[in-house]
């Protein structure tokens, strides 16, 4: 939760007050599950529950309209807290699109979606988009630059204004990947130029004549493209056969050009079904914020076009649960992590007698269970009350050949992965240092990894015990 800081200074006739705010973190992660439930007989008398405890939240927010299942998901990327080009993008996508129809269930405001843009804005660049407004190099998948343009001529369709040097830049990169000789790359631009109103068609004819070499992703945003510039007959053709999508990328494309095609394709609503079954029943979201992102614009898109019944009602439910410290455990499922502290000297240190002052280096190890190629790994080493990061060179503590960039806040310390392989027996290491500023006895976190658009690759250690003297 929140403490409240209270100062109060009297003297001399005058008196001042001030208050800040403290968030105070839990040691371990608090264990989401949600859903939503249609009320029966439209429940007339139905309203929102808020309970809430030391150790368990629960909220329930009822809603005139199915678009109400969309909130656990929305929320989600809201409190998603990295902020790189496509995560930034997710989080304010679905806003955007469809309408703006979610912005009614949105746990955001208006002022967070007009950030949200700036961003993505801030990091386009003369050639192509970077991965962090901070940084200088493009993402390693050009999927990425070009979702992020798609996103950005959504948020101008939808009438937000763009700064003029950002448009012409994006502009400019989707007239270039448009040519691209890999079909994938330019029918995701050919479909973006399309809803930009700049449809390029003659490239769009070539790939046509080429569909049977197209992917069902690649011919969905194809055919979109088709009947946004009018031409239905060619849209329809290129996906005349049965649609069976392996992802929840391809079902949400699917969705999207089906809708513009016919709005009452029998298949639309399967293909809504297909996507929520692939949700994750105990989150009521889906597994990364760009699978969230690309399912709740297909789902709103569909609601857009088959709203609820008048009288229907909706409860839209949510609870946090906060484990013990003592109960969790470790976890490993494709990936393992381990911790050590050590001396500026390279010497393990004691957890059990430290002193305040000291400098210690914590050694992060990351490793495979088999050979595999990694990319996009988040790895997150919470720190312990007692620890505070040290900003600045420490010689032991350089950038390794496997990070793209790391992040030391406040609380913990973040490091973002390159795209590598990781054999089997080898370790990926990585070194921050820390300084012991408090005295006591302290929960001390344990580190966590995770490959965020894998995150079935993942691994946790439990919680231990800090001494500080």
């Amino acid at each position: 939760g929140e403490l409240a800081l209270v100062y109060r200074v009297e003297g001399r006739g005058e008196a001042h007050e001030r208050t800040i705010f403290l968030p105070v973190r839990p040691a371990v992660a608090w264990v989401e599950t949600a859903g939503v439930r249609r009320l029966p007989g439209a429940d007339a008398a139905a309203t929102n529950v808020v309970r809430q405890s030391a150790f368990e939240r629960y909220s329930e927010k009822v809603y005139d309209s199915p678009v109400g299942e969309c909130e656990a998901a929305l929320r989600w990327l809201a409190e998603y807290p990295h902020g790189c080009l496509e995560q930034t993008s997710s989080r304010i996508f679905p806003l955007v699109g469809a309408g703006g129809l979610l912005a009614s269930v949105a746990p955001v405001g208006e002022d967070v979606v007009r950030a949200g843009i700036r961003r993505v804005e801030s990091m386009a660049r003369a050639t192509d988009f970077v991965m962090w407004p901070d940084c200088d190099y493009a993402p390693w998948d050009r999927d990425v630059s070009l979702y992020a343009a798609h996103f950005l001529v959504e948020a101008r369709r939808s009438g937000y204004a763009l700064n003029p040097v950002a448009s012409k830049r994006v502009e400019g990169y989707l007239a270039r990947w448009a040519m691209s000789t890999n079909t994938a790359v330019s029918a995701y631009a050919c479909h973006t130029l399309a809803l930009a109103g700049r449809a390029e068609r003659d490239r769009m004819l070539r790939l046509y004549d080429a569909a049977t070499n197209l992917t069902l992703l690649s011919r969905a945003r194809l055919a979109r493209a088709f009947a946004l510039s009018g031409d239905s007959r060619r849209a329809a053709a290129l996906l005349a056969s049965a649609v069976a999508p392996s992802s929840v990328k391809e079902a949400a494309f699917a969705v999207l050009a089906l809708l513009e095609i016919d709005p009452d394709d029998p298949r639309i609503p399967q293909l809504v079904e297909r996507l929520n079954a692939r949700r994750d029943r105990r989150r009521f979201s889906w597994g990364t914020t760009s699978d969230n992102a690309h399912a709740l614009l297909a789902i709103a898109s569909y609601y857009r076009h088959h709203p609820a019944k008048v009288g229907e009602k909706f409860a839209s439910w949510r609870r946090l649960t906060l484990p013990r410290a003592e109960d969790v455990k470790d976890e490993s499922s494709g990936l393992r992590i381990s911790r050590r502290y050590l001396s500026p000297e390279g010497e393990e240190a004691d957890l059990s007698a430290l002193a305040r002052g000291e400098m210690l280096i914590v050694e992060l190890s990351l490793s495979a269970t088999d050979t595999r190629e990694l990319a996009d790994l988040v790895v997150e080493d919470l720190l312990p009350a007692c620890f505070e990061p040290i900003h600045g060179d420490v010689p032991s503590c350089g950038a390794p050949w496997w990070v793209m960039r790391s992040d030391a806040r406040d609380d913990r310390v973040l490091v973002f992965s390159e795209r590598f392989t990781l054999c089997r027996g080898q370790e990926a290491v990585f070194r921050h240092p820390v300084r012991v500023v408090s005295a006591g006895e302290f929960v001390l976190p344990g580190p966590s990894v995770e490959a965020m658009y894998a995150p079935e690759l993942h691994a946790r250690l439990a919680p231990g015990r800090i001494v500080v003297r």
